[in-house]
């Protein structure tokens, strides 16, 4: 294929050949390109498609001023003119009012022109195929007929609207809006192709946007009726940069042409220009480039596109891959329709595996865990790599990323992920077979990478790493800690990068555990290292207030929100306010806010949070999951548990669905359980409670913070149920956890509180007072979150 480079040279030499006589062109080029046959093949088909084009380039046949145009107020049929749209490459487009029939009507006159290539009765055939069209995004053909001339004209509803490119520009409107809008054009145009129409002309020119908002397709004036027995095609005027290949060499045209179409015009909504700029290239070459040359992909152009850089990433690189397909020289090789280019455009939008990047399978397994699904007997079907190579590969990949500014730190760790997800799979190929849960294969990959590591730590300490998130991410924290323990006490030998990250995400765990001290110094020690070169390591230093605020705010809320907010502002600087880690900086500001006392101020943040999950697709992740549960937590604490409970349900299907049992959904199914009971639903609240509390000492471990808060709950559900005896050992229970000195100290306030309604129910009030009078001592350090569980121990008390 010819470079970009080689298209001056081209460009000279068949300029040249077209100057000779027919004869004489194929033994120059021949002489010429002698020691380039491919250069030779590429020449000899732009001589050829120029020859047969005829003027199909707008602006190759006879001018438009070369043609007399009708004068002002001239008549046809029932129409007058009454001045001038536009002119292009078929001929002047006139506007026209109707003056007879009784009414009033406006309308846009197209009259062939003049000259060798039109073909009149071809006109006429076409003419009549729009009048069958009926679509609320197609301009409709209101008459039509033969001037004295012989020439025919019909006219077209008159569309009061703008360009769709300069509708876009105008409003500064996002990626997203404009994929919706090719989305409507797609609905108009497939409506032809239903009636077996083809439109073959698709460009920005020719879907004008009206007043409303909605899309209009126009100038269906080289459209086609669908003949699957035609084996050549005569070649119509066209808009080369946008024109399928096919229709520049007279092959028989189908509904992939308006696939290209669609995706030309799309590419330009994108990136401002069309897939095969011909701009001041000499129309002997036009044909050739448009034969020849690969658009440039929308991620290369990225960083000098404003739509581009304002759109999530993820969503770039997937438009990017359904355009790449769709503008495909083989007509085979696109989208076979319409409604297949739509539905992978909806699939982008929403979040979902793109059909253009179906046999990506890094990209298939990033989504796989971004979305937390684990099909893993589907995705067992994907997996055709050697899990040998897999730790060089990652290790290969690491030492590259190592080198990248820190604006990519959080891709990195991603793609570390991902590619241990090929170990997990890989694993389960090998030991597990297809029945085997995604949990056990896990591990049993963390235990052969754990002794790997055990003999050759250097080589193996990334995976390693990567399979602690694994854990993490599935909310077995308990796992995390034991992938992780072993990682930050391996020596010298472990490379520094991925012993900071080791020690982040540990501390992470350990938080999650309840080990709030023992994750501190941690901490200290990631953000030690990365604020050696902070340039390098910025996004990661402000990652890293999230932790660090999450420490904070059990003892200083109001500092961990001043915190969030000055970090979120800088991410913002950085990323900007629409991706996934801006997201999780809103949610867990709300959580700041709300142990602060600030509901409404929670509330805001939750809801911020909320919108970029949806505006980003990641509507069904665990970070979303977490938004939801936090705003059920708000209706509850605002005195709303009616409301709150069809939000904690949801969220306890979802999170099953997508994690299974874990320490995210055990916390999860803890909050349903105590609205439950609230609401008087006794049994169901009962059965949530004793399933989260089983839960969360399996994956979160004994005394973690929500071990202690589902025993705690389970404990008044069997108060409720009168099971007095079982709720006190269930409270003691809850107690003893509390005091392993893992769940932080509003917990164990927790565990005292159904502790002395236990006792007054046995009839242990000296019992009960001393229960209270612990919770008495607690509260005052905890700052607006011990109001209400003074106000809790203070309505025990009152029983008693």
């Amino acid at each position: 294929m010819v470079g970009g480079s080689e298209w001056a040279r081209l460009d000279t030499v068949v300029d040249k050949a077209l100057e000779l006589p027919p004869e004489a062109r194929d033994p120059f080029l021949s002489n010429v390109f002698a020691d380039d046959p491919e250069t030779l093949a590429t020449a000899r088909r732009v001589i050829e498609a120029v020859d047969r084009s005829n003027g199909f380039l707008e602006g190759t046949a006879p001018t438009v001023d070369d043609v007399t145009p009708p004068a002002e107020c001239a008549r046809f049929g029932a129409w007058r003119i009454v001045g001038e749209l536009g002119r292009g490459g078929m001929g002047v487009v006139h506007a026209v009012v109707r003056v007879d029939g009784g009414f009033e009507q406006s309308g846009a006159l197209k009259q062939m022109r003049s000259g060798d290539h039109v073909d009149t009765a071809r006109f006429a055939a076409e003419r009549q195929l729009l009048a069958e069209l009926d679509h609320p995004g197609i301009a409709r053909l209101l008459d039509g007929g033969i001037d004295q001339d012989g020439y025919p004209w019909m006219v077209m509803e008159r569309i009061d609207g703008v360009p769709i490119d300069c509708w876009c520009t105008e409003r500064a409107v996002p990626l997203e809006g404009r994929m919706r809008l090719a989305l409507d054009v797609i609905d108009a145009v497939a409506a032809a192709h239903r009636m077996l129409v083809l439109h073959r002309d698709l460009k920005p020119a020719n879907v004008l946007v009206d007043a409303d908002g909605r899309v209009r397709v126009i100038d269906f004036g080289i459209a086609k009726r669908l003949d699957l027995s035609a084996q050549t095609e005569a070649i119509a005027p066209l808009s080369a940069p946008y024109a399928a290949p096919e229709l520049l060499t007279g092959a028989p045209p189908g509904p992939p042409v308006d696939v290209y179409g669609v995706a030309a015009l799309l590419y330009e909504l994108a990136c401002g220009q069309p897939p095969i700029d011909l701009a001041g290239v000499p129309v002997a070459l036009g044909v050739g480039r448009v034969l020849e040359v690969e658009p440039v992909r929308l991620t290369a152009r990225r960083g000098q596109c404003p739509v581009l850089v304002q759109a999530p990433s993820a969503l770039v690189a997937d438009l990017d891959a359904i355009i790449a397909r769709a503008l495909r020289k083989e007509p085979a090789a696109r989208y076979p329709t319409l409604e297949a280019l739509a539905d992978d455009l909806r699939r982008a939008l929403d979040g979902r595996v793109v059909a253009a990047r179906s046999g990506d399978r890094a990209y298939r397994l990033r989504r796989a865990i971004w979305r937390a699904r684990w099909p893993i007997a589907a995705s067992l079907a994907i997996v055709a790599v050697l899990a040998g190579g897999l730790v060089a590969t990652e290790v290969q990949r690491r030492e590259a990323v190592a080198a990248r500014d820190a604006a990519l730190a959080e891709e990195a760790r991603s793609e570390a992920v991902r590619q241990s997800l090929y170990l997990v799979l890989a694993e389960s190929v090998e030991t597990a077979g297809i029945d085997a849960t995604s949990r056990d294969v896990l591990q049993r990959a963390t235990d052969r990478i754990a002794a790997e590591f055990a003999r050759d730590p250097a080589e193996s300490a990334r995976v390693l790493h990567a399979l602690g998130e694994l854990h993490f991410y599935l909310g077995d924290y308990a796992a995390a800690k034991a992938a992780l323990g072993p990682l930050v006490g391996g020596g010298r030998n472990i490379p520094r990068d991925t012993l900071a990250a080791a020690r982040y995400d540990l501390a992470q765990a350990m938080i999650r555990l309840g080990e709030v001290d023992g994750a501190r110094p941690l901490l200290g020690q990631a953000q030690a290292y990365w604020g050696r070169d902070p340039a390098k390591w910025r996004a990661r230093l402000i990652d890293s207030r999230l932790v660090e605020a999450q420490i904070l705010r059990t003892s200083d809320p109001a500092a961990a929100v001043a915190l969030l907010k000055a970090a979120m502002m800088e991410h913002d600087a950085m990323h900007g306010a629409r991706n996934r880690q801006a997201g999780v900086f809103q949610n867990n500001l709300g959580v700041a806010l709300q142990t602060a006392g600030d509901l409404e101020g929670a509330g805001a943040a939750f809801r911020a949070a909320d919108a970029i999950w949806r505006a980003t697709g990641l509507t069904e992740t665990p970070d979303a999951l977490n938004t939801a549960n936090n705003l059920a937590a708000i209706e509850m604490l605002s005195g709303r548990p009616q409301a709150a409970e069809p939000l904690f349900a949801q969220a306890v299907r979802v999170r099953r669905k997508l994690f299974g049992a874990s320490g995210g959904t055990a916390a999860v199914l803890n909050n349903h359980g105590k609205v439950l009971l609230i609401l008087g639903q006794v049994d169901a609240a009962l059965a949530a409670l004793t399933e989260a509390a089983a839960m969360a000492e399996r994956f979160a471990g004994a005394g973690s913070m929500h071990q202690v808060a589902a025993l705690s709950g389970l404990a008044d559900a069997q108060l409720a149920k009168g099971l007095t005896s079982e709720a006190l050992a269930t409270a003691r229970r809850a107690v003893a956890a509390s005091g392993l000195g893992k769940a932080p100290p509003p917990a164990r306030a927790m565990s005292l509180i159904a502790q002395a309604k236990a006792q007054r129910a046995n009839g242990d009030r000296a019992g009960a007072r001393a229960s209270l009078d612990q919770v008495d001592a607690i509260v005052p350090a905890l700052g607006p979150a011990g109001a209400r569980l003074a106000t809790a121990a203070a309505d025990v008390r009152k029983a008693l």
